[in-house]
């Protein structure tokens, strides 16, 4: 049987959504970063949610939508639930990340 194997990183968090105490969104991001090198080491392939959910997916190349949703921080809204765990559309996201390296891969 084959396989494929694929290092998935944390998606980042709404810090402010969470429990404030904590540093999710920072603590997230730096396991992000180890997920990344530790693929990097071992030749597998990474879906780097992380990143993937904080770029603005692409509609007709408007540049307009691109800057909005990164000064807005759209994707708090679109991809969190509550700050933490996916939406629908969050979910959705994560299957194109995993399609797109997938398809690399192949």
């Amino acid at each position: 049987k084959n396989a494929a194997v694929a290092i998935l990183t944390p998606p980042p968090c709404d810090t402010e959504r969470q429990n404030k105490r904590r540093d999710n969104e920072n603590v997230t991001k730096l396991y992000a970063e180890a997920c990344i090198k530790v693929a990097s080491e071992m030749g597998v392939p990474v879906v780097d949610l992380w990143r993937g959910m904080q770029l603005p997916i692409a509609k007709n190349n408007e540049e307009e939508y691109s800057s909005s949703f990164e000064s807005k921080q759209q994707w708090k809204i679109d991809y969190l639930s509550d700050g933490l765990h996916l939406t629908p559309m969050g979910n959705y996201r994560l299957y194109e990340l995993v399609v797109e390296v997938l398809d690399q891969s192949a």
